[in-house]
């Protein structure tokens, strides 16, 4: 098979049109606000973000950021970093299955699918004999889909988190609570197809390299790996420049990297595997068709990370959060775009 390595595909938004329907059934939360502008723009003093875009504001791993109070879950990505990783994404808040039901519907029309040619064309999921891994699969929305379109493939999701169903999903998949930096319970060359995605904001460089050592294990000799990723440093005026940079700049101070996205071939290829192919989409928020998708699913996220934005603003109240999402929100809308990589690598047979 020839390889398809390095194939940057920027996306186009004539090329998602046919793919359309599926997200007027998918994306059902009533709220159509990102489909027109307002006629009065926000009447807010940019320069209160922008005089801070060529700071580096950076220091020791965050700690009020990462502060828990009792009884509140710890959301790291692993026991050995729970003071220290960077907290961005507050699981358990109201909307977030929304959003990664959202994204996911969202991922599969850019990419046309939820895998990559290199897999569809090699891995035959209509026998019974093939087996799925999801690692860190969230609400399930990835793994439900793919069960549902091909019934006869065993699938399983794992996620530190069980925000899955427990009791209504197909009868081919099975979900469980499981921490991938921990070990999985799993026999070596057990999966077909492992995918991993959006880890970004969640591994350090040290977590990337064990947890793929851990897949590497569980996945079969000729067995294939996808990983997808966010492009964190996206492209806009001051205002989404000068946000980008402060969150680059503590994704570092947590031994984060910000540009994993673009080095998912070398990734893939440090674990084992052959890395086969290698994708970037694009959606422009000003004229993609999934720019109302991706700016509803940009407003959850940033009300998630509200403790991150405390922290990079130094702001105390909720109103001064709100003003800020507020001038975010409509800075991307105006001036940027977001952008996903998306890698398959193979297994050796020997």
């Amino acid at each position: 098979m020839g390889s398809k390595l390095s194939v940057n595909a920027h996306d186009s938004s004539h090329s998602t049109n046919r793919k359309r329907p599926i997200l007027a059934n998918a994306f059902k939360h009533g709220n159509n606000s990102f489909d027109k502008r307002p006629n009065d723009k926000i009447s807010v003093d940019k320069r209160s973000i922008e005089k801070s875009s060529g700071e580096k504001r950076c220091s020791a791993p965050i700690s009020r950021l990462n502060s828990i109070k009792d009884g509140e879950p710890r959301l790291s990505a692993g026991s050995s970093t729970a003071d220290t990783s960077l907290l961005c994404f507050n699981t358990f808040q109201k909307g977030q299955e929304d959003r990664m039901n959202a994204n996911h519907f969202a991922l599969k029309v850019l990419f046309d699918g939820n895998m990559l040619d290199t897999v569809k064309d090699n891995i035959d999921f209509h026998s019974s004999s093939v087996q799925v891994l999801d690692i860190g699969c969230g609400s399930g929305s990835w793994i439900m889909d793919m069960a549902t379109e091909y019934p006869s493939a065993q699938f399983t999701g794992i996620d530190q988190v069980a925000l899955f169903p427990h009791d209504i999903r197909p009868a081919n998949v099975l979900f469980q609570k499981r921490d991938v930096l921990l070990g999985l319970d799993f026999e070596d060359n057990t999966f077909d197809f492992v995918q991993m995605r959006l880890f970004s904001l969640a591994f350090t460089r040290t977590q990337w390299a064990e947890s793929l050592k851990e897949a590497y294990r569980v996945t079969k000799p000729g067995g294939y790996i996808q990983l997808l990723e966010v492009q964190i440093r996206d492209p806009g005026d001051e205002v989404v420049h000068t946000f980008v940079e402060k969150v680059c700049c503590l994704m570092e101070s947590n031994d984060q990297d910000p540009e994993v996205c673009k080095k998912l071939s070398a990734v893939v290829s440090e674990a084992g595997y052959e890395p086969l192919e290698d994708i970037k989409r694009v959606i422009n928020l000003q004229t993609h068709v999934l720019k109302t998708e991706l700016m509803y699913i940009i407003d959850i996220s940033i009300e998630s990370c509200k403790r991150l934005m405390f922290e990079v603003y130094d702001i105390e109240s909720e109103e001064a959060f709100q003003e800020l999402k507020r001038i975010y929100v409509e800075s991307r809308m105006d001036s940027s775009e977001s952008a996903f990589h998306c890698c398959v690598g193979r297994k050796p047979f020997s």
